[in-house]
């Protein structure tokens, strides 16, 4: 799509879009879903392609503008608790006795604000570095946080785990971990650790190896001098 579509980029994303999203719902219509299959690519490309399709509007002027005017972090945050909250009250409609009751709208509605506006979050935060809800995020203990996010997405599992018939734990250690707060103090422990003992040294070589085109990450260089050295240069 990159290289062959040049100028109905934004239209072809759309439409495949709604292609993909077509081919869901009638798989679920039809009772074609499962565990396994969510998981599956086919299942996971809507959320992709939408989310490029915001890029791809981002690169015109005036979609930009639009953005910059209207999906502002306090709108995209009013709209995403409406959903949550529309989605609530028609599943307790449709449920209204809690012996029938299906707990699957609150999932349902936190599946609809992934879809749908989860990139316009990151829109919307991107565009207005001035608000509250991003200046919350540039705070120091949520930035380190996020330094530590693919560390946390590697070892959580370790200890965010439910015991069932179909999950048999056999170390002590890690049933012991993994109540709360045991498990989120030793899923950080072990982010951090990877973090910096295993991930940034090979990062540091990486750059050494091939440099990068920017400076970028300067805690990556050899040294701040080396940092300066090589902006000059």
């Amino acid at each position: 799509l990159l290289l062959l579509l040049k100028r109905q980029r934004m239209a072809t994303l759309a439409w495949i879009f709604v292609g993909l999203m077509a081919f869901r719902v009638y798989a679920i219509m039809h009772g074609h879903t499962s565990d396994v299959t969510w998981r599956r690519t086919y299942y996971q490309l809507p959320e992709l392609v939408y989310a490029a399709c915001f890029a791809a509007a981002l690169r015109k002027e005036n979609c930009r503008r639009w953005a910059e005017r209207y999906l502002k972090p306090w709108i995209v945050f009013t709209a995403t608790v409406a959903v949550i909250i529309l989605r609530e009250i028609r599943h307790h409609m449709l449920w209204p006795s809690p012996i029938d009751f299906h707990p699957t709208g609150f999932t349902g509605a936190i599946g609809i604000v992934r879809t749908f506006l989860f990139a316009v979050w990151i829109v919307s935060t991107m565009l207005h570095g001035d608000s509250l809800s991003t200046r919350f995020l540039e705070w120091a203990p949520l930035r380190w946080i996020g330094r530590l996010s693919y560390s946390l997405y590697l070892w959580h599992v370790l200890f965010f785990f439910r015991l069932s018939p179909k999950v048999t734990v056999n170390l002590p250690v890690l049933v012991a971990l993994s109540g709360r707060p045991a498990k989120y103090l030793a899923a950080f422990t072990a982010a951090a650790l990877s973090y910096y003992f295993v991930e940034k040294p090979l990062m540091r070589l990486g750059h050494r190896l091939a440099p990068p085109a920017t400076p970028g990450r300067p805690d990556l260089m050899e040294s701040p001098a080396s940092l300066v050295e090589t902006t000059a240069t």
